[in-house]
């Protein structure tokens, strides 16, 4: 399904950020 791999990168995207932000001091 085109739709549901579309939604998975975007949540990785949203997530990854957020993490990056995390590791920062």
């Amino acid at each position: 399904v085109p739709g549901l791999k579309w939604k998975l990168i975007y949540w990785i995207l949203k997530m990854l950020p957020e993490q990056l932000v995390a590791k920062l001091p």
